[in-house]
């Protein structure tokens, strides 16, 4: 399973995905869904919850979390900075529920609102994008109601498995292993190991792994790199390494990647 592809830190993401599946991983923003069809296993800090067909889903900022679909899935998802939203809940707002799966009150509305934010996204239309953000707060206020959890309470530190992935998800790139964590983050080696068996539920190894095939995958459709740039880039020494790692995790070699990805967005 690989990360999902998400919009920059200051931008509004709101698409309609036929895929969820993704490994473990945290960001500092605000991740909501509505699940039309199929269902996923959904891991929040290493608990597991079902989502169904019909059910919302909400994630809060720094929260780790992944995603398995069980079966063909469809689902609306948004992911905003919490900062966009602020003029609705306040600045110091922090948002959590008890149960990060939730029933609406009335799913076919939300999944309207779903649709005009995901159209005023792809607009560029005046005020488009404030039109679509206003969407993704009524669409935040709406899941937190019928959660019964009113935004309040101050961000909480960071937990040693936060630090961890956001080490990682920062310093990729470099040649990284388990003494560069436990000598830049103060935590043992050993200790490091079990938070990724324990609470990511994987090996540092794969983690570091899925990270850089992620970002050679958005790298071989969104640019003309060639492969060998391509893996250096993310983190690999050995363009021998990044082709066999690439084919193990996709099935295909990063060239037919590239060939096929490139050729859909023409």
């Amino acid at each position: 399973m690989l990360l999902y592809e998400t919009a920059g830190k200051s931008t509004l993401t709101a698409i309609l995905k036929n895929k969820l599946s993704c490994l473990p991983h945290l960001h500092s923003r605000i991740e909501a869904g509505l699940m039309i069809k199929g269902s996923v296993n959904m891991v929040i800090h290493g608990k597991n919850y079902t989502v169904k067909e019909g059910d919302a889903f909400f994630v809060p900022p720094n929260t780790i979390h992944s995603y398995e679909d069980k079966e063909e899935v469809l689902a609306h998802l948004l992911i905003c900075p919490p900062a966009d939203i602020a003029p609705f809940f306040g600045e110091t707002a922090a948002y959590s529920t008890a149960c990060p799966v939730i029933h609406l009150e009335d799913r076919h509305l939300t999944e309207q609102i779903f649709i005009r934010m995901e159209n005023l996204a792809q607009s560029r239309e005046p005020l488009a994008a404030q039109g679509a953000m206003s969407y993704a707060s009524a669409i935040i206020s709406e899941m937190l109601m019928c959660a019964k959890v009113a935004p309040g309470e101050k961000e909480k530190d960071l937990t040693a498995a936060q630090k961890i992935l956001n080490f990682c998800d920062m310093n990729y790139k470099r040649n990284i292993n388990l003494d560069t964590l436990s000598a830049e983050l103060g935590y043992s080696k050993y200790y490091i190991s079990r938070v990724f068996s324990g609470d990511i539920k994987t090996s540092f190894t794969d983690y570091l792994r899925g990270l850089r095939i992620h970002a050679a995958k958005r790298l071989l459709k969104g640019t003309n790199m060639n492969v060998t740039d391509i893996a250096y880039e993310v983190g690999y020494t050995c363009v021998r390494t990044f082709n066999r790692q690439f084919s193990q995790v996709t099935g295909i070699s990063p060239t037919e990647y590239a060939k096929t990805r490139r050729q859909t967005t023409k």
